[in-house]
């Protein structure tokens, strides 16, 4: 049979707006696989990182010849396998991730995730004499142990006020937010310092709000992302290539928070409404802020004030453990793919601002790129 000249042309268009519609479809482009990561998250809780979770969620990495396996793991056992190098990575705890370095475990800290987040508050009897932290001398402090609420707050009344620890003021510690609320409600302490999340559960057992954690110290920092030091070094292009999609989903959570709700309302379990409240919300989620700047001089204070507490004994300097350059070199190469994104160059202009305390830092990195 003969065919019909004029249905195979018009099968041709179709064929190609076909294409050209699968091509347009906000898909990421791709490039052959080259490397491939196995990174840890979380798999006792729900809760989210909405910069790497919503780049996992939509196959971002992709884009940069990357496949990354996303292994859930219980806390107690996700950083260690790190640092035995079961896997390539994770972005959890700083507390852990300096002690590892600091007793000379193989990682290395290299980026950030998360900083902000907790809120101070008071016991109804004492909520107007505690306002300003001047007047926490004699006073019982309660916070999660070893989180960033205790180390902002020993290493800020030292720096500040000059209080010394079980001499001007004593601190209860305690393994959750829950447990401080609990145990401190009926008068166990006087100020307490607890996640955002739990705010609203202080007020609820009496407490009064005062203000957000960062009132006190505005360059504290938390989870960061930590690599197998060995593994690092040996596939540094992997690492690379994650964090320059890392880098590009930072616009993303900036710009589009309908888009990052809804891609981590299956993955959080959460509703968009509450997932805007915990990542966007400044008035609801006490300042909590995300960022894949590594914030090196944020994690020094972290780290100097853990070992002037005696929390860890150690003869390591943290740029042992401690990279920037893998970072940086994402954020240029960045730059480079999109010279016109101003979002960017602010990124660069933080870096600038944060790690400057880094050996060398002048030398290596210029202001303005």
């Amino acid at each position: 049979m003969k065919k019909n000249p004029k249905k195979l042309v018009f099968a041709l268009i179709i064929s190609l707006v076909v294409f050209a519609t699968l091509a347009c479809s906000g898909k990421p482009k791709t490039t052959a696989t080259k490397y491939s990561l196995n990174v840890g998250r979380r798999s006792d809780s729900n809760s989210v990182d909405p910069i790497i979770d919503t780049a996992g969620q939509e196959h971002l990495f992709e884009k940069y010849g990357l496949s990354v396996n996303f292994v859930g793991l219980p806390k107690s056992s996700l950083l260690n396998s790190v640092a035995v190098g079961k896997i390539d990575a994770s972005y959890l705890s700083i507390l852990y991730n300096l002690n590892l370095g600091a007793n000379g475990e193989d990682v290395i800290l290299f980026a950030g995730t998360m900083s902000g987040g907790q809120g101070v508050l008071a016991h109804k009897k004492v909520a107007d004499e505690v306002k300003d932290p001047a007047n926490w001398k004699g006073r019982t402090i309660a916070g999660q142990i070893g989180g960033t609420g205790e180390m902002v707050i020993k290493s800020v009344l030292n720096r500040e006020y000059k209080y010394v620890l079980d001499t001007d003021y004593k601190y209860k510690s305690f393994e959750t937010d829950a447990e401080t609320i609990t145990a401190c409600a009926k008068g166990g302490a006087d100020v307490i310092i607890v996640s955002n999340n739990f705010v609203d559960a202080a007020i609820q057992q009496g407490f009064v709000y005062l203000f957000p954690l960062t009132d006190l110290e505005d360059d504290f920092v938390c989870c960061r992302q930590m690599a197998n030091g060995t593994h690092f070094k040996n596939n540094r292009e992997a690492y690379l290539a994650w964090m320059k999609t890392v880098i590009s989903a930072y616009k993303i959570y900036k710009t589009e928070p309908a888009r990052v709700t809804k891609t981590l309302e299956k993955l959080s379990g959460q509703t968009e409404s509450w997932l805007y409240d915990f990542i966007y919300n400044l008035d609801k989620n006490q300042r909590r802020f995300y960022s894949p700047d590594p914030n090196y001089n944020g994690v020094k204070l972290y780290y100097d004030t853990m070992i002037n507490l005696g929390y860890i004994e150690t003869e390591r300097e943290l740029p042992e453990f401690f990279d920037i350059s893998l970072y940086a070199q994402a954020l240029r190469e960045v730059i480079e793919e999109y010279p016109d994104e101003q979002i960017y160059k602010d990124l660069w202009a933080y870096f600038v601002t944060h790690n400057d305390q880094y050996p060398n830092f002048k030398q290596d990195y210029p202001e303005t790129l």
